[in-house]
C-alpha cells in the first residue's frame, strides 16, 4: 500500500535559501478545510504602494489560525483587495490553462499546465513520484532509485519539463543531487551539477557551491556552506561560476523573464542582499538591508518568486507582498501576511 508524503517546506529567512527546513505532510492533496478568515495586515517600515496598472494576482495563503490547509485567492490591483476563492482550498498554484488551483508549487507543474508532480514513499521507504493529470485527476506513480530516499526530507521537484521531471533530494542541510525522470521510459538518471541545485531555466541549472579558498566562510550548521553561484548547462555538461562571495552565504532564489538568476546573499547574520546577475561578471543590487526584515523572509520554495510583465512578485511572510521592477524599484504592494504569488498577474 502506498503511503504518500508531500513536502511542506518553508523558508522563514533568506539564509534558509541554503539551509532549507523541511517537514512532511499527509498524503491527502487537500487537508480538511476549516473556515478561513482573510490574513491580517501587518505593520512594516515600508508603506504600501499603489501600483499604476490593473490586474488580478493569484495568491496562495499559508494556513491561518483554525485551518490546516493552504488557501487560494486573488488580490485585485490597484485596489489591493483580497478575494478568497471558494474553489481554492489547498491551493498552492493557480493553473491558468485549466482555471484550477493545484496543491503543489509552480516548479512542480508542467509548462502546459496539464500535469503536476509530487514525491512520496511506500510503507517500506521506497521513494516514488506521483504525476497527476489536471483534466482527469488520474495519477501515475513512478518508482525512483533507492538513493532518493531520505528519512528527514524527501523528493524536491526542481522543474517539470516536457516529458522529464527534474528532482533533488531534500536532506537536513539542503538539497543534494539532480535526478532526471523520463516520463515515457520511466527511467531515472542522476546528473552532475551544482552541490545545491535550486532552480532550473530550460537546460540550465542554477545552484550554489563552495570555494575552498574562502578562509572565513559563513555557515549555519547543519546547512551547507555556499559562497558561489554555479551555472550548469545540462545540454553541454559544463559548469560556470557566476558569483563568488567569500565570507558570505549565497543561494539562487529564481530567475526573471530575461533568464537572469535572482540571488540571495547573507553578508552576516544581520545583513542581507538581493542581487540580479546580468552575466558572469555583472551584478545588480535589488535591495540591501537588515536580514530581520522583508528581505530575510522571502518565500522561494518551488518557484515562489513569480516574474511577469509587471516585474518580480515576492511573498515575504509576515511582511506582506512585494513587487520589484527596474522602473519603480522595490514596492510593498500588500500588507497581508503569509501570502505568496501563485502565478502572474492577469
Amino acid at each position: 500500500m502506498v503511503r504518500g508524503r508531500y513536502m511542506r517546506m518553508r523558508k522563514w529567512a533568506l539564509l534558509v535559501v541554503v539551509l532549507a527546513v523541511a517537514c512532511s505532510q499527509p498524503a491527502s492533496n487537500v487537508a480538511t478545510q476549516a473556515r478561513l478568515a482573510s490574513p491580517s495586515p501587518t505593520p512594516s517600515d515600508r508603506p504600501v504602494a499603489t501600483v499604476d496598472f490593473t490586474c488580478r494576482l493569484p495568491v496562495s495563503i499559508a494556513p491561518q489560525p483554525g485551518s490546516s490547509s493552504y488557501q487560494g485567492g486573488f488580490i485585485s490591483f490597484p485596489s489591493g483587495k483580497l478575494r478568497i476563492d471558494p474553489a481554492g482550498a489547498g491551493g498552492r498554484y493557480y493553473d491558468m490553462a485549466f482555471s484550477k488551483w493545484l496543491p503543489v508549487e509552480r516548479d512542480s507543474v508542467a509548462p502546459d499546465g496539464r500535469h503536476y508532480a509530487f514525491g512520496a514513499q511506500t510503507a517500506d521507504n521506497k521513494p516514488l513520484l506521483h504525476v497527476v493529470s489536471v483534466p482527469s485527476g488520474s495519477d501515475r506513480v513512478y518508482s525512483l532509485p533507492s538513493d532518493m530516499y531520505d528519512a528527514i526530507g524527501g523528493i524536491y521537484v526542481i522543474d517539470f519539463q516536457p516529458n522529464t521531471v527534474y528532482m533533488g533530494l531534500f536532506v537536513e542541510g539542503g538539497i543534494i543531487g539532480i535526478w532526471a525522470l523520463n516520463l515515457t521510459t520511466a527511467q531515472t538518471v542522476k546528473l552532475s551539477g551544482p552541490e545545491n541545485a535550486w532552480v532550473m531555466d530550460g537546460s540550465v541549472v542554477w545552484g550554489s557551491g563552495f570555494n575552498q579558498a574562502d578562509s572565513n566562510p559563513l555557515s549555519f550548521p547543519p546547512g551547507f556552506r555556499a559562497n558561489e553561484v554555479e551555472r550548469f548547462d545540462i545540454s553541454e555538461g559544463s559548469t560556470t561560476t557566476w558569483l563568488y562571495r567569500p565570507g558570505n552565504l549565497v543561494g539562487v532564489m529564481g530567475v526573471d523573464r530575461a533568464h537572469h538568476p535572482i540571488v540571495g546573499v547573507l553578508i552576516d547574520k544581520d545583513t542581507a542582499e538581493l542581487l540580479l546577475l546580468l552575466d558572469a561578471k555583472t551584478q545588480q543590487t535589488i535591495y540591501r538591508g537588515s536580514s530581520n526584515s522583508w528581505i530575510g523572509n522571502i518565500d522561494t520554495i518551488g518557484g515562489g518568486i513569480i516574474s511577469d510583465s509587471h516585474g518580480l512578485w515576492m511573498g515575504s511572510g509576515p511582511y506582506g507582498l512585494y513587487l520589484y521592477s527596474a522602473d519603480a524599484g522595490v514596492q510593498r504592494v500588500s500588507d497581508l501576511q503569509s501570502v505568496r504569488p501563485a502565478n502572474g498577474c492577469f
